[in-house]
């Protein structure tokens, strides 16, 4: 199957159950409803724990990726059943816990900012009129629901350099495409420790064609910018309904073609 059969199977894929997307989608906004009325909370501890569940229902949606991934390099071409719901919350930790080892260099640019120039972090607080833990709670919700787009401000504003921005936003481009491979050789061996053999996932992505797997991502991407663009943009109008439909069946397309392409 080539590039354009792969896109084409993957936009259609979603489409044959529409009941799951669906569920899927409430779970977000759940999710994202959930971090948002926690501003309103004055306990700290309330807050925090409302936040932190807020945030951990998006692991069920990650599971429930990485159960197409795995279909699909099954040779399935229905969507996976949603059952075994814990089993879906382990897979998606195993996932958000991949991505943060991935994207540990850009944590750490934020973290060291954080120590050395609080005054940066502060300013983007006081900015912002709230609460820092609602304010954290909001952009790791940006980030886990809405996708590592998010994190391209967040980077700007933080490391208060272009230079340093820029330079972080480049590994942030380079480091995904490697990071689909690693989650898809993750399902395909079923092991945690398969998304950390750099070697083996080049050479896979070697065996793809860089050709093939540049066509992919920029498309994928392109996808991505639209459908998330249009997700902030008219949030306060039709926000609710675009993270019941758009969001989840981005997750379902992803995961889906970049399980194909692996194949």
């Amino acid at each position: 199957m080539n590039i354009t059969g792969i896109i084409r199977d993957a936009l259609k894929y979603p489409l044959q159950d529409l009941k799951k997307i669906l569920l899927l989608g409430i779970i977000l906004l759940i999710s994202s409803t959930l971090v948002d009325l926690a501003i309103f909370v004055q306990n700290n501890i309330e807050m925090g724990l409302i936040i932190i569940v807020g945030l951990l229902l998006v692991l069920f949606v990650y599971g429930y990726s990485l159960r197409v991934i795995n279909s699909s390099l099954a040779g399935n071409t229905e969507l996976p059943d949603m059952n075994n719901w814990i089993n879906m919350f382990i897979s998606g930790a195993k996932g958000l816990i991949v991505g943060i080892i991935y994207f540990t260099p850009i944590i750490l640019v934020v973290v060291l900012t954080a120590i050395l120039s609080p005054q940066t972090i502060t300013s983007i607080f006081i900015g912002l009129g709230l609460n820092p833990l609602a304010v954290t709670g909001s952009f790791l919700e940006a980030i886990l629901v809405q996708g590592l787009g998010n994190l391209v401000p967040l980077l700007f504003n933080v490391t208060n350099t272009t230079i340093t921005g820029t330079i972080t936003l480049l590994y942030m481009i380079i480091i995904t495409p490697v990071l689909m491979i690693a989650i898809a050789n993750m399902g395909n061996n079923n092991q945690m420790k398969s998304a950390f053999k750099i070697r083996i996932l080049l050479e896979k992505m070697g065996s793809i064609g860089w050709n093939h797997l540049i066509e992919w991502y920029i498309i994928t991407v392109i996808l991505y910018l639209i459908i998330f663009a249009a997700v902030n943009v008219l949030y306060f109008v039709v926000g609710p309904l675009m993270i019941l439909i758009l969001v989840p069946y981005y997750y379902i397309y992803q995961s889906r073609s970049i399980a194909l392409i692996y194949k």
